[in-house]
């Protein structure tokens, strides 16, 4: 999912960058190294890639953290529960053998 939306993302940038630019660049295409123009398009894709990927990386390992933290906390609220009805069954259970009697 982070790769295409990346890839789109980059690809409106640059289609809006060579739209603001589209007289420059038709006006002197003949001096242009095309080649190093796609290489320098391709790093830049690359380097953006590289920077959203990792900045995705460490917000969703926070975000994984968090929630590892809050599941621990709900197990622990959920065996401290727990022991209140093991207690709560066990005075019930010795009222209902004692009327039994």
């Amino acid at each position: 999912k982070n790769f295409f939306l990346v890839t789109i993302g980059y690809l409106l940038l640059v289609a809006v960058i060579f739209a603001y630019f589209a007289e420059y660049l038709l006006n002197s295409i003949h001096k242009m190294n095309l080649v190093t123009l796609g290489a320098e398009l391709i790093i830049g894709y690359l380097v953006v890639l590289a920077v959203y990927t990792v900045l995705t990386y460490v917000q969703y390992s926070v975000r994984y953290h968090r929630a590892k933290k809050s599941v621990k906390q709900y197990y622990i609220q959920l065996t401290k529960l727990e022991r209140m009805y093991g207690k709560n069954e066990k005075k019930n259970g010795d009222r209902r053998t004692s009327r039994r009697k």
